[in-house]
Parts: structure tokens; sequence; C-alpha cells
């Protein structure tokens, strides 16, 4: 009779961040973390589409989704012409996650 080896395949879960996280990030008021909730979900949404699919939790993906909470709250782009304009470092980072998501 033949032994069976288990296999443990680990499933990553889709990045994201907390308000709370992103309010440590930026050094803000903890009275300010409710209205940040929204710059959490629109970095999400922006990052995926920007990764052309789901991105999973792992640092690179968490700090790009730091990075673009950060330059939409601060740049108020709303606009698909002004979410073009998402910095380099940012797309970088959006890419090499997506990129080890691959591998």
């Amino acid at each position: 009779m033949a032994k069976k080896t288990a296999t443990k395949e680990v499933t990553k879960s889709k990045a994201a961040i907390s308000a709370k996280q992103l309010a440590d990030f930026m050094g803000v008021e903890q009275s300010k973390v409710k209205g940040l909730a929204a710059y959490c979900d629109a970095a999400q949404q922006v990052c995926n589409a920007f990764a052309e699919s789901d991105l999973k939790e792992s640092h690179v993906a968490t700090m790009a989704l730091l990075h673009c909470a950060v330059w939409l709250e601060q740049s108020k782009a709303k606009t698909v012409e002004q979410l073009s304009k998402l910095p380099l470092t940012v797309r970088y980072m959006v890419i090499t996650a997506a990129e080890a998501d691959k591998a």
C-alpha cells in the first residue's frame, strides 16, 4: 500500500490595505482614519486595473497600494485622464507585484 504524500498549496488572498495602515503610513492623526477608507478601496481598484488582474497579498503589492492611496489622496485624481498620470514608481511596484504572482 503506497503512502499518500501531503501537498499543501498556499493560496494568497487579494492584496488590500486598511484605513489604519494608510493613516500609519501617512503619519496622520487617528481621527482622520475614517476619511481614508475610500482611498484604500480606490487604490485597490486602480492597482488591479493597471495590473490587469487582482494583485495577491505581498509586500510589494501592499507598498504599491499604500503609495497609490497616498497619491490619490494628495492629487484628488478622479477622472481616467487624471488616473493615467499615476506615478511611474507606483506603476513599477504594481508590475513587479503582478509578475511575482505569476512566478
